[in-house]
């Protein structure tokens, strides 16, 4: 009798630890499933914070001066403040925007009248800011060329098609009372390969702003359109402003990665300010390990501030914007106005603008 009460007694005690494993098991899952809900419904701010700096690939059609805030960036170390590992390519050939639009890069340094044609063609982007509220760019002729009317028939150097220096191009030659699609011949060259065919006489007329003017002009060419002048730069743009290098993104990359255009566009505007408050000569050393074999002179540098070329606070302004879809229009790449918002996201800017000042 007494062996079937003890065991009794250890069947219930048994079941009852067996009851309370249970329930603590249960309670266990829940409370870690409570807790995974409650880490998901945190504010993005109160989550743990990757300290790894985000790697992205950074574009430019050719190198130039005008492009300085972007290696200034990155020699003063603007892009590691900001979090980003930027590593910069000089992207030749016809179509630069082909390396945006297939994500191999994510943002482009390129020219301001390539995005209108790209919108009405359904492969959005925006501009996100301007490095230079002035052209500053010349077209420069052969040691034979003396004038635009010279080129009849004749062989230019304008970049590919939607770029900037073919719209100036088509712009001038038009002013000129020449048909800019039929009267001249375009080829696409490297700058500086362009210079050696000017003075061989390979090719007749050629695009040139910065140093490389200055290097043209070292081998007897001749400038045909010096939009340093003022009254040419109106004359031939319609606007005392014009923005030609600009940031572009995707609409898809910049939907996707808000938070990395701000902290590009952050380290670019931190640059465009710098530059604003050094002198050419600072400027000039900052930017000369980026040209290699040619270096950068103060003088150019001088005189693309007192010309105004660098944009003070990267806005395209809407005289500029304007200016740039007639241009478009005069070229025959888009055909209607089009609305700022279209071809210009300048949020990422404002938001820099308002919280970003140097000492």
């Amino acid at each position: 009798m007494k062996k079937r009460v003890i065991s009794a007694l250890l069947g219930i005690v048994m079941v009852l630890s067996l009851a309370a494993c249970g329930g603590n098991a249960e309670n266990t899952a829940g409370d870690k499933q409570e807790s995974k809900e409650e880490e998901a419904a945190k504010p993005e701010e109160e989550k743990e914070e990757s300290t790894e700096p985000v790697k992205i690939m950074v574009g430019e059609s050719y190198r130039s001066e005008v492009w300085g805030a972007q290696y200034i960036a990155e020699a003063l170390g603007f892009y590691e403040e900001e979090g980003l590992d930027v590593e910069l390519t000089s992207i030749s050939g016809d179509s630069p925007t082909a390396a945006l639009f297939s994500d191999q890069i994510q943002f482009l340094f390129f020219g301001s009248e390539a995005v209108p044609m790209l919108n009405a063609e359904g492969q959005n982007c925006k501009m996100l800011l301007g490095c230079n509220s002035r052209i500053g760019m010349s077209l420069v002729g052969s040691p034979s060329t003396k004038s635009l009317e010279d080129l009849k028939g004749k062989v230019v150097s304008a970049a590919e098609p939607g770029s900037s220096p073919r719209a100036f191009a088509y712009s001038a030659l038009s002013q000129a009372g020449l048909d800019p699609e039929n009267d001249v011949t375009y080829v696409t060259m490297q700058v500086f390969a362009s210079a050696a065919a000017l003075a061989e006489e390979q090719i007749q007329c050629s695009y040139a702003s910065g140093s490389l003017l200055d290097y043209m002009l070292g081998m007897n060419c001749n400038i045909l359109v010096d939009t340093s002048n003022p009254e040419t730069h109106k004359a031939v743009l319609g606007s005392e402003d014009y923005t030609t290098h600009v940031v572009l993104a995707t609409d898809d990359y910049i939907e996707k990665n808000p938070e990395v255009c701000q902290k590009f566009v952050n380290a670019v505007y931190k640059a465009i300010l710098w530059i604003q408050n050094h002198s050419a000569e600072e400027i000039a050393e900052t930017l000369t390990p980026y040209f290699e074999g040619r270096g950068v002179e103060a003088a150019t540098i001088q005189q693309m501030l007192d010309d105004h070329e660098y944009n003070v606070d990267g806005t395209i302004t809407t005289t500029a914007y304007d200016a740039i879809i007639q241009q478009d229009k005069t070229a025959g790449w888009i055909t209607e106005d089009m609305e700022y918002s279209t071809n210009v996201d300048d949020t990422f800017l404002k938001n820099a603008q308002e919280e970003i000042t140097l000492e």
